[in-house]
């Protein structure tokens, strides 16, 4: 699956209403994604505007001349934002914990992987000064 907006569990849509300020977030659901990875943004009606629910990126405040389809559908989002798979049972609440749940996984395999070079390197240090101590009491003996 490419890491795409598209593919994201946190792509909404805001529905704005003046009464309301900030508007209501809405999650975009198999369908819309479908069209919208086909390039069809009409699925998303005028009222709507997309955005990331994490606050990576909003429609409303794209002013660098970036075409939606390019930031939705294209924009690879590995290691640059919160990207989560899509799974249309899962709430955003649970994708958010899951979310950091992956990253702390991740950081702890990083982590692991240094510590292991780090023991590697001190067992041969030891291996070392082993074989010099054995060399220096055979060379004594003799």
């Amino acid at each position: 699956m490419d890491k795409i907006c598209a593919n994201c569990h946190f792509l909404g849509k805001q529905h704005s209403h003046q009464s309301h300020g900030e508007g209501v977030p809405f999650f975009i659901g198999s369908k819309e994604r479908y069209e919208l990875k086909k390039g069809n943004f009409s699925c998303i009606s005028d009222m709507y505007s997309l955005r990331c629910l994490k606050e990576v990126w909003d429609e409303r405040f794209n002013d660098n001349g970036i075409p939606l389809q390019d930031i939705v559908c294209q924009k690879n989002r590995e290691n640059r934002c919160f990207f989560y798979p899509y799974d249309e049972g899962i709430s955003f609440k649970a994708a958010e914990e899951l979310q950091r749940r992956l990253q702390e996984h991740r950081q702890m395999k990083k982590s692991n992987k240094y510590t292991v070079i780090g023991l590697l390197i001190a067992s041969m240090g030891l291996l070392i000064n082993a074989g010099v101590e054995l060399f220096r009491l055979l060379r004594e003996g003799a």
